[in-house]
């Protein structure tokens, strides 16, 4: 049975951005969406509406599987993690072995996890490393977070600080015409507001889930080299056995 690592993330824009990090920047492989997830975590993760409208995608990397879920807002993949681990035996013998929470670094991630860890299994859970391990009779379950975002001028410690920063690397005359607006309105736009621009003017439908997704496919090597640089935990937290 290969190894499972189930990574949750807040919305749709968080899973078009991982769905393309992991298969570009990390050499992930694509076997599927919800039909693909293995049957005892899709009898956690497919009972909820909110999980399949925002997607889900399997991939295969590192020797086992990765399985990318967007929840719908930060609550409900707090929501989302307490179930997990309120039924964690099932999904230790399914093969789970670890359960990373991404959200923006604006967000206590790291202490969500350990306060939903402790409401839920009623003693105290100690980091150790990167990981909080969750010991049972059928084995470990590992749980970890990611807090993604940039500091410094404009940003907002949130996901559009990593698109912002390459959409300006591969569209200078874009990032140019932002400056002239930010002139003009005798103002610093953050990066969520530079990102809404950038998607008006260049994703076809004019979102910023089509942004992230246009952004990622046109990346160079040296732009993909930056983005893994930015999200450094991510692969090594990915490539953890955690025992």
């Amino acid at each position: 049975m290969r190894p499972i690592t189930l990574l949750l993330v807040e919305g749709a824009l968080d899973r078009v951005f991982y769905e393309g990090y992991i298969a570009l920047v990390l050499g992930g492989r694509e076997v599927g969406g919800p039909e693909a997830v293995p049957e005892a975590l899709g009898n956690v993760l497919l009972t909820s509406r909110r999980v399949l409208r925002v997607g889900i995608k399997v991939f295969e990397l590192y020797g086992g599987l990765i399985v990318l879920a967007g929840c719908g807002g930060f609550e409900n993949a707090r929501r989302m993690l307490r179930e997990l681990l309120r039924r964690r035996g099932e999904l230790i013998r399914g093969g789970l072995r670890k359960i990373v929470l991404v959200s923006d670094a604006d967000k206590a991630v790291r202490q969500s996890i350990q306060g939903v860890a402790f409401s839920v299994l009623g003693r105290g859970c100690e980091w150790h490393g990167p990981f909080i391990r969750v010991e049972s009779e059928e084995g470990v379950l590992c749980l970890a977070s990611i807090a993604q975002g940039l500091v410094g001028e404009g940003k907002t410690g949130q996901l559009e600080d990593l698109i912002e920063d390459l959409a300006v690397k591969l569209h200078p005359n874009v990032e140019r015409a932002v400056r002239t607006l930010e002139e003009m309105l005798a103002e610093r736009l953050n990066s969520k507001q530079r990102v809404a621009v950038f998607a008006a003017l260049l994703a076809k439908d004019q979102s910023k889930e089509r942004l992230a997704a246009e952004l990622l496919a046109r990346a160079s090597s040296g732009e993909v080299e930056q983005l893994r640089r930015l999200l450094p935990e991510l692969e090594a937290i990915l490539r953890s056995s955690c025992t």
